[in-house]
């Protein structure tokens, strides 16, 4: 396992653990539930811990897939740029968390509103941040993404060849 690996694996649990763990505080605030919303702020905090190895190792990705065909520079500088902004909102987001988790152990579930409040909205942004970052992580290296995300009605370049065999088949 490389550092490569390693960041293409982590992600996954960076974003997918925001967008469970904000699911889950906000249904846990329209339930009134402490149990759930302890459930959801963990986590967060746990997205925040597992953020920061798939930020640092993005740079040894980025070495080895600039090397592979389709590769696209204005792609992953994009996705860098996105990083850097993502890392910040999820290491806010799990801090917010981190402190909530610790006001609901000592106030015993008398959190301040405005707490609970932030903590809501502040992981509402990070999930949006890290679902745009992990688009285009994606798109670095999956031509189909990338058709996808323009609306691309003919498709991926591997495409364009089946095109013109299709044209020599009608043709005998």
């Amino acid at each position: 396992m490389d550092l490569t690996y390693l960041h293409l694996s982590l992600n996954h649990v960076a974003v997918i653990g925001v967008v469970f763990g904000f699911s889950i505080l906000l249904i846990s605030a329209i339930a009134r539930s402490t149990a759930a919303a302890r459930v959801g702020l963990g986590l967060l905090v746990l997205s925040a811990v597992v953020a920061v190895p798939v930020y640092l190792t993005g740079e040894s990705a980025e070495e080895i897939v600039e090397r592979l065909p389709g590769f696209s520079e204005v792609i992953t500088e994009q996705h860098e740029s996105a990083a850097a902004f993502s890392i910040a909102l999820v290491m806010i987001s799990g801090l917010l968390a981190l402190v909530t988790l610790l006001l609901t152990r000592w106030r015993e579930s008398k959190v301040p509103r405005v707490f609970m409040f932030a903590t809501l909205l502040v992981p509402l942004v990070t999930t949006t941040s890290m679902l745009w970052t992990a688009n285009l992580g994606g798109q670095v290296l999956h031509t189909e993404i990338r058709a996808s995300a323009q609306n691309d009605p003919q498709g991926s370049e591997a495409e364009t060849p089946n095109k013109g065999s299709s044209k020599k088949d009608d043709d005998d």
